[in-house]
């Protein structure tokens, strides 16, 4: 299993796919000894933007957040503040920078641990 690792605007860094490399901030390949938690990633089903409501919205400013990139009220509004926040990702992540979360941010965002 092949990692990708992304620097965050934090600073930090985040995990996002298998086999994948998207862009030149790719750092390294973890050991093969190198445990990994057992997550059960998110998944998004549906296109959300600015105005959508609901707990995936709510889940998304929670994985925005704990990635370093969202610095708003977690609710379950998307907000300005949420849409900025994505579009921070999805620069970092080299995506198209719509403030959307679409069908290609979907894949990533649904990769992601």
């Amino acid at each position: 299993m092949v990692y990708v690792k992304l620097f965050s605007p934090e600073g930090g860094s985040v995990v996002i796919s298998d086999d994948i490399y998207l862009n030149p901030l790719v750092l390294e390949k973890p050991s093969a000894k190198k445990k990994v938690p057992l997550v059960i990633p998110l998944k998004f089903k549906r296109v959300l933007g600015l105005g959508s409501k609901g707990n995936d919205v709510k889940d998304l400013q929670l994985l925005l957040k704990k990635q370093g990139f969202y610095r708003g009220v977690i609710n379950t509004s998307f907000t300005a503040a949420t849409r900025k926040a994505l579009q921070q990702f999805q620069k970092v992540v080299g995506l198209p920078v719509t403030g959307i979360l679409d069908q290609k941010t979907k894949v990533i965002v649904n990769k992601m641990e």
